[in-house]
């Protein structure tokens, strides 16, 4: 009788994955709903879905839930440890000013005609535009300093502030910096020893401020920060002989004045009156 071979030992495992070689689980943005994380937002939808719901008249139940509302943002800034508002929202944090809340619906629904639907109640994207808008109004009497990304805020991703489209949304940054308000533009962008190419990303900016002679005081409460915070600048008028030697309008503004780059903690700053292409660095 003829002997069968053994079977071929089974191969080992595979080795447990490395958790230094494991790559981060990714986030799929199409299906992210930053409102889902919101508590407080839920919480204002749920009444306001109520209201509609089960009042004869939405109209005169909302200004009702709204000021409930404004009240419980009172007490917790007041007592923000143990406030009714926790209790109802434990994930809410820390405010700092009240919620004109009544105000800031029916600015928004006099544009969007909320109080006239008959079946579909306000929705948290709804909500959060109406908390937008109260903030705004609460903030507004005390506000110094205001601050905007670029990217899909102030222009379109990838774009530039184009002084086709730039007269509405220039106004309205003209009027902030006339009224003794800072205003800066925020963005990750940063060209490193180039910073005419900010000039050009706002140029419909610049030229809007150059057209309408806004003052200089004015002029030194515009700022730009780029570059993750690595580098400040500045607006300055400039006279046509500066505006020549660095190759830019003189109807337009230079921004690099009062440059500042950190890396790795350090910190320097171009010389103030420093021209655009001219600036040299002190430390």
């Amino acid at each position: 009788m003829k002997a069968s071979a053994a079977p071929p030992p089974p191969p080992p495992p595979p080795p447990p994955p490395s958790s230094t070689s494991a790559a981060p689980p990714s986030r799929n943005l199409s299906t992210y709903d930053p409102s889902s994380s919101d508590g407080f937002i839920r919480f204002i939808a749920g009444l306001l879905r109520h209201s509609f719901v089960l009042a004869d008249s939405f109209a005169e139940s909302v200004t009702g839930t709204m000021s409930m509302v404004e009240t419980l943002v009172a007490e917790h800034l007041s007592k923000s440890e143990g406030s009714r508002l926790q209790r109802l929202v434990p994930s809410i944090g820390r405010m700092h000013t009240p919620l004109a809340l009544v105000e800031a619906f029916g600015v928004y629904d006099a544009k969007y005609a909320l109080t006239r639907r008959t079946h579909v109640p306000p929705s948290e994207d709804e909500v959060r535009h109406i908390l937008n808008l109260a903030q705004i109004f609460s903030s507004a009497a005390g506000l110094q300093f205001i601050s905007f990304d670029g990217d899909e805020t102030l222009y379109a991703d990838g774009k530039n502030f184009a002084q086709s489209d730039a007269q509405k949304l220039a106004r309205y940054i003209e009027k902030l910096l006339s009224s003794g308000i800072g205003v800066a533009l925020v963005t990750a962008a940063g060209y490193k020893g180039a910073p005419e190419k900010y000039e050009t990303r706002l140029d419909g900016l610049l030229h809007y401020l150059a057209v309408h002679k806004v003052t200089d005081t004015a002029l030194e409460r515009f700022f730009v920060v780029g570059g993750e915070c690595n580098y400040l600048f500045e607006a300055v008028r400039v006279s046509a002989e500066v505006a020549a030697a660095c190759k830019c309008s003189p109807r337009r503004l230079s921004l690099p004045t009062g440059t500042r780059e950190r890396r790795g903690g350090g910190r320097r700053r171009t010389r103030r009156g420093a021209a655009a292409r001219g600036g040299r660095r002190v430390e």
